[in-house]
């Protein structure tokens, strides 16, 4: 719908209330998600004939951090050939009213001031970036130094909340608990990308240690008498099925 306020706007009349006729739609989040939207923006208001500047905000070093090498290259090259402005080493520290133009436009209530925060050598360097329309790809979790609400129990956690797992999944002192997906977090490997396919593999590696779990719950309480033994639990390795990104209306 607020696409559709956008197409109203360049379409209509309106166009004039604006000093320089540009429209500025931003992204937040430099993942996957952002990174496609963006790309899709831009095919899609290609032959506007007012202006309009699409902006990437992601807080990384670099967008898609947990690509592929290819697909990475790929997107930031794709990204720049499209002219998004891409501000990477930034936080959005504040979401502030914007600038009414004293028009009656629906699109007006969107309007909206960033107050960012970029990295540099000397420091944190603050800023602000008027748009017209934000969107939001960067998840809405904020990141806390400590554990709270939710997140206030005896389990380990990182930085971001997510759950320390070992390799079978289940939480180090805690063999009763297993952490999936976005929520948890392998301890001593590399971050896995927050896609389906992990999630997915994680869930049938967890499904079958919950039964060995259990299983072995069982044996024990029939005092081990002989029988099959437990089926034993598995670590959880990843095997990556590929990747595929949409770079703009008829590109991938």
């Amino acid at each position: 719908r607020r696409l559709s306020l956008v197409d109203g706007l360049l379409e209509g009349e309106a166009a004039a209330d604006d000093e320089d006729g540009k429209v500025a739609i931003t992204v937040i989040g430099g993942g996957y998600s952002g990174v496609e939207l963006a790309l899709n923006l831009v095919d899609r208001f290609a032959g506007s004939e007012r202006e309009v500047e699409v902006n990437l905000v992601h807080r990384g070093e670099r967008v898609l951090e947990y690509a592929t090498d290819y697909n990475r290259r790929v997107g930031t090259e794709r990204l720049e050939k499209a002219g998004v402005n891409v501000l990477t080493g930034t936080s959005v520290e504040e979401v502030l009213p914007g600038r009414k133009d004293g028009g009656d436009h629906p699109l007006d209530n969107y309007r909206c001031s960033l107050r960012l925060s970029t990295k540099g050598e000397d420091g944190a360097v603050e800023s602000e970036l008027d748009t017209t329309l934000l969107l939001w790809t960067a998840g809405s979790t904020p990141t806390a130094p400590e554990n709270r609400g939710i997140r206030n129990s005896v389990l380990p956690r990182d930085s971001m909340g997510r759950i320390l797992t070992g390799p079978t999944l289940s939480v180090p002192d805690h063999p009763e608990v297993f952490a999936i997906g976005d929520c948890g977090r392998v301890t001593g490997r590399r971050r896995y990308p927050a896609t389906a396919q992990v999630a997915m593999q994680m869930a049938t590696c967890a499904g079958w240690n919950v039964c060995a779990t259990l299983s072995s719950s069982d044996d024990d309480n029939d005092g081990g008498g002989g029988g099959t033994p437990p089926p034993r639990l598995l670590p959880f390795n990843f095997v990556s099925l590929g990747e595929m990104m949409t770079l703009g209306s008829d590109d991938a």
